[in-house]
């Protein structure tokens, strides 16, 4: 077993969850990060608040095989669509879709505090940091889909 910290929030009219994990873990693993673990935040973007805008957001599904043999995995190009314009943490890192009935999906976009340059810094985070940056970021989403 493995312990996560949750936090979830709305901001700018948006759902935001942070989450910080790593620091516990049962053997065989170790803390993560030398015990400072790693931060991720996340933001929802709901069909009932995109309406029309929506299937901007709801991207195509691929499969990718690593080898012909392979059974593939699903994975949709996110780093190219316009929300991956907007402030991430080191950039968009995590696009997930939630729902099938049309009208009751979402999608969740996330980054993570676990680049190169987080650990040249010495990965020195707390969650004020973590939750002001996915504050930007909410805010130009929301610019971007629930304003027009």
């Amino acid at each position: 077993m493995n312990k996560q910290e949750i936090w979830r929030f709305t901001h700018a009219g948006l759902t935001v969850v942070v989450k910080h994990w790593g620091l516990e873990r049962q053997q065989p693993f170790t803390p993560l990060n030398d015990g400072k673990g790693v931060w991720n935040y996340y933001v929802f973007l709901y069909e009932s608040d995109l309406k029309n805008r929506f299937h901007e957001v709801w991207l195509p599904s691929k499969i990718v095989k690593l080898t012909p043999e392979s059974p593939g995995r699903v994975t949709h190009d996110y780093t190219s669509a316009p929300f991956a314009n907007v402030k991430w943490h080191g950039g968009i890192t995590y696009y997930a879709k939630h729902g099938q009935l049309k009208g009751y999906r979402s999608v969740e976009l996330g980054c993570d505090f676990n680049h190169v340059f987080d650990h040249e810094r010495g990965l020195d985070y707390k969650l004020d940091v973590v939750v002001n940056e996915a504050k930007q970021t909410a805010e130009e989403l929301a610019e971007m889909y629930l304003s027009k």
